[in-house]
């Protein structure tokens, strides 16, 4: 689902449960990572890496823990030490990826192979981490963290697969992302790598975007949402935040119902999957 808090915390254990087969009834934050996997981050500020079904008693990381995010790959955790938060990333034990010393994370964001640190510069550090990265988005994404070459600073992010995304300080999006995705957003020739970029005029009103496999969604500041390819509005309401991972996309309204979005048709999830709207990280 789209990065939020899901109501009532939540109380069914048939939506995320500990290992002994309880509900986990205090978590502050959720985000899905490889194919069934989630990180769950409690209100304690303890991460945890399982399945939905299945999640350890242990946790990864035991104080700190702001939020998590995770790909096809990768798992990582924001946490807050001391006077600024940094980023931890691994499988089962995680560590410091080389970022800059001073390194003062914002946002961590992960996608299929591809991490993503936004530090308070507005600046995006990115890295591949054990997965595939297709075409020109090698030729700016190494295995070692790099400064990623957005054209201005960045307020937000997003990793997708073979892409990356922000929404720019001066306001609007831009991407870049390697030939497999360039079928997916409005972008001139390919460079002689493969890597594409979004028009400078490129989603203007843009306050979030979610870019999956061919797929993608970008959410204005007036809550509209648009599907890409295409651009073709979706009927959700107003929306506030869209999350994902690979070829799923989903997106939450103002008053906490979850759609799934598939080939440019929005479908709404019922029973226990709403969001709280108001702890969206947008």
């Amino acid at each position: 689902m789209a990065v939020c808090n899901p109501i009532g915390n939540p109380s069914s254990p048939q939506l995320v449960k500990w290992s002994n087969g309880s509900a986990v009834t205090n978590i502050a934050h959720i985000n899905s990572t490889q194919d069934t996997d989630v990180i769950v981050v409690t209100d304690d500020g303890k991460a945890y890496i399982g399945n939905a079904s299945s999640v350890p008693m242990t946790p990864v990381v035991n104080s700190g823990a702001v939020a998590g995010t995770g790909g096809k790959h990768p798992k990582c955790v924001l946490v807050q030490q001391g006077g600024k938060k940094d980023v931890l990333c691994g499988s089962s034990s995680l560590s410091r990826p080389a970022l800059p010393s001073d390194f003062d994370a914002m946002q961590i964001t992960a996608g299929y192979g591809l991490v993503c640190a936004l530090n308070k510069k507005g600046e995006a550090w990115c890295w591949q981490d054990g997965g595939n990265t297709g075409g020109g988005i090698q030729s700016v994404v190494s295995a070692t963290p790099s400064k990623f070459p957005f054209s201005e600073p960045m307020v937000y992010i997003q990793a997708g697969q073979n892409s990356v995304c922000g929404i720019k300080f001066g306001g609007g999006a831009e991407c870049k992302f390697s030939y497999h995705d360039t079928n997916v957003l409005p972008a001139p020739t390919p460079d002689p790598a493969g890597l594409g970029t979004t028009p400078a005029d490129f989603a203007p009103n843009a306050k979030t975007i979610q870019i999956g496999y061919k797929t993608g969604v970008v959410i204005n500041k007036d809550g509209s949402a648009k599907y890409y390819p295409g651009g073709a509005t979706l009927n959700v309401g107003k929306a506030i935040a869209a999350g994902g991972d690979r070829a799923a996309i989903s997106v939450v309204n103002e008053t906490g119902d979850v759609y799934l979005i598939d080939g440019g048709n929005a479908k709404q999830v019922n029973g226990q999957y709403k969001a709280e709207a108001h702890s969206c990280s947008l």
